[in-house]
């Protein structure tokens, strides 16, 4: 590409040159320039969807946490890079299908890269055609409701049709997130034992995990379906209600055993208020003997 007179002149292999004129901004190079594809030639903001095509996945990232951050430091606020890179993530999880190749999904369609990666390594072992796709850059809102848990995507917005299409559709959670299991109550499934990479940071071999030496105090594994989820809260709830039965009777023991300790107590205190009493009597009929003796005598 070369910069003649304020218009872009665009050379491609085996094809005319096209010229395209510049809309009226600062030029950050000269006339007669060489430029790279992806290399800014006005001031101004870049298009992140264009980054991501023309530069890839890497240099989209480092121009939004670039950013990101020129925002936040020009207010004296100093934040670490893997705060905007955690939401980054989400943003650029999604691939849209170009070639379907034998994969079966529709082009156009949108599908978490992980499960794309693993799809294409299935094709591939079967000696199929494997699937194409490109990175696709979401925003917050949209990248929070294609998620594949419904419960997370309705917790967040459109919480009406999320909800529709999820019951359309006949949708199971799988409730393989974090959002959805505090939804419904349950603990999150964060376990370092149930990972390869978990087990090596805790110096724990997979046949110990197995037999169950290593589980975790506090801390669960979801269940496989929505179904087993609701079952597991309604036994919960049986059991603590059991629990609550059987606190509230040792409570009414243990509150009849205080009231007769109580009672007890109080029986004891009148016998020795009475014991008292008497040997004030006792004393008051000696004293007044002994006055009359004397008076006698006298």
């Amino acid at each position: 590409m070369y910069l003649i007179c304020n218009s872009l002149l665009i050379l491609q292999n085996n094809s005319l040159p096209v010229s395209v004129t510049l809309i009226a901004s600062e030029l950050l190079v000269s006339d007669g320039q060489k430029i790279e594809s992806g290399e800014p030639i006005t001031s101004g903001p870049k298009n992140p969807h264009e980054i991501l095509r023309i530069q890839g996945v890497e240099e989209v990232q480092t121009y939004l946490v670039n950013e990101v951050q020129t925002v936040y430091r020009s207010q004296g606020v100093h934040i670490h890079d893997k705060h905007i890179e955690v939401i980054l993530k989400q943003m650029l999880r999604k691939v849209r299908i170009e070639n379907a190749g034998e994969s079966g999904l529709l082009p156009g369609e949108l599908l978490d890269k992980f499960d794309f990666e693993e799809l294409n390594g299935k094709m591939l072992s079967e000696n199929k055609e494997p699937a194409e796709a490109i990175p696709v850059l979401l925003g917050v809102t949209r990248a929070s409701l294609v998620t594949d848990s419904f419960l997370a995507a309705a917790s967040f917005q459109e919480t009406a049709r999320v909800l529709t299409e999820a019951a359309v559709n006949g949708s199971v959670d799988q409730l393989s997130g974090l959002k959805e299991n505090v939804i419904i109550g349950r603990l999150i499934p964060a376990r370092m034992d149930k990972s390869p990479e978990g087990l090596a940071l805790l110096g724990i071999d997979k046949e110990r995990d197995s037999n169950g030496v290593t589980g975790l105090t506090g801390m669960t594994q979801a269940p496989a379906t929505f179904e087993e989820a609701l079952a597991a809260i309604a036994s919960d709830d049986d059991t603590g209600s059991n629990k609550d039965s059987g606190s509230s009777d040792d409570l009414l023991g243990l509150l009849s055993n205080e009231n007769e300790d109580i009672a007890e107590k109080e029986s004891s205190e009148e016998l020795n208020l009475e014991n008292v009493l008497n040997i004030e009597e006792d004393i008051d009929s000696e004293v007044n003997e002994e006055t009359d003796s004397n008076e006698k005598s006298e």
